[in-house]
């Protein structure tokens, strides 16, 4: 994620929107290549060799990264945070571990679950007295004044959260309910690596022509939603190309989604907050992307015998349909937020002269 943060930094802010839809172009063919290439490498030289290829291609980047990116330094000499970091970064671990405890006979009862509840709780409530406190907080309270702003970092939580529990839940189910192999399910995955790409690079295209990041997420947001509805009702535990195809519009709308929000950040913040509101808002996608795997594995244990919630699936896997239509309802709550994104951005300059310090 870091490129993205060179990639607003870097370029002005008419051509961020660009710069950031070429990145999503080259991160979905990656993802649409990666396991039909890692397949064929694994089977011919074995599973370790991916990792040291891995390991020797990153090795190789450092040059020409060390040439391409200047060695700027940023402007705002404000010191980091330290102790509110680790409060941050420790409180979230333990809430996620503490859920993914609860994928077990006990649930939630279990000591385990509770206990990493309730420490990572007191940890979050440390982080805000810290905040509240410090005299230069780890994340300043003064950026979620900008209610357009707080709306894209809710966007881009809810929108990683539910495009990561897809992509862990759509290869578990095609393996598990559908009888493929895992090499199999992999396939499944690529047609939302391709329409990332694609998407990705037409919604770069749009934000740079000055449409509205917040009607383009909001669009975007319609086809992760419609995406979850269709895997709810129809794709669940029917032929694996069905989930192939409701994939590849999650892609495509993920993409839009990612790009549009990204771009919109530097133009909703002055100057000033802008390295700030750029890393918070790269955490608030990790964040998303570390508790949407982590609650709705928990949600599918919790549906898995039980009636279904979709009247309109008729078929095997209503557990997996019933998380499926959670997400698609989660999907629902990102759109509300991307209506006040969408009011920020009719209010704001459709070019912000705003850009990361450096």
């Amino acid at each position: 994620m870091l490129v993205i943060v060179a990639a607003t930094r870097l370029l002005p802010p008419d051509r961020a929107a660009m710069g950031v839809g070429i990145i999503g172009g080259a991160a979905g063919l990656g993802t649409a290549l990666g396991p039909a290439i890692g397949g064929g490498i694994g089977q011919s030289w074995g599973w370790r060799a991916l990792f040291w290829l891995l390991a020797a291609a990153s090795i190789a980047l450092i040059p020409a990264v060390r040439r391409v990116v200047a060695d700027t330094r940023p402007g705002d000499t404000s010191r980091l945070d330290v102790p509110g970091g680790m409060l941050l970064g420790a409180g979230a671990g333990l809430l996620l571990f503490g859920t993914t405890r609860a994928d077990g006979a006990d649930g939630f009862a279990a000591p385990s679950s509770w206990g990493a509840l309730l420490a990572g709780a007191l940890l979050a409530a440390l982080f805000v007295w810290r905040t509240r406190t410090a005299a230069e907080p780890f994340v300043p309270p003064s950026l979620f004044a900008h209610r357009g702003y707080l709306a894209a970092v809710t966007v881009i939580f809810l929108a990683m959260a539910v495009n990561l529990a897809a992509l862990v839940l759509v290869p578990l189910m095609v393996i598990e309910v559908g009888g493929l192999t895992p090499g199999e399910g992999a396939l499944v995955m690529i047609p939302g690596g391709l329409a990332l790409a694609v998407a990705a690079l037409v919604a770069g295209r749009l934000g740079a022509r000055g449409a509205n990041e917040g009607t383009l997420a909001l669009a975007g947001l319609v086809l992760v939603a419609a995406a979850m509805l269709f895997l709810s009702t129809v794709a669940a535990g029917a032929a694996p190309w069905l989930a192939g195809v409701a994939v590849a519009v999650l892609g495509a709308g993920f993409a839009v989604v990612v790009t549009l929000t990204t771009t919109a950040i530097g133009s909703l913040l002055p100057p000033e907050q802008a390295g700030a509101g750029v890393g918070v808002f790269q955490g608030a996608q990790f964040l998303g992307a570390g508790a949407g795997p982590a609650v709705f594995g928990v949600v599918l244990s919790a549906r898995e015998g039980t009636g279904r919630l979709n009247p309109l699936h008729t078929g095997p896997a209503a557990a997996y349909s019933d998380t499926f239509l959670v997400l698609a309802l989660l999907a629902l709550a990102a759109m509300i937020a991307a209506l006040w994104l969408r009011r920020a951005r009719a209010a704001a300059p459709s070019v912000s002269s705003a850009r990361v310090p450096g």
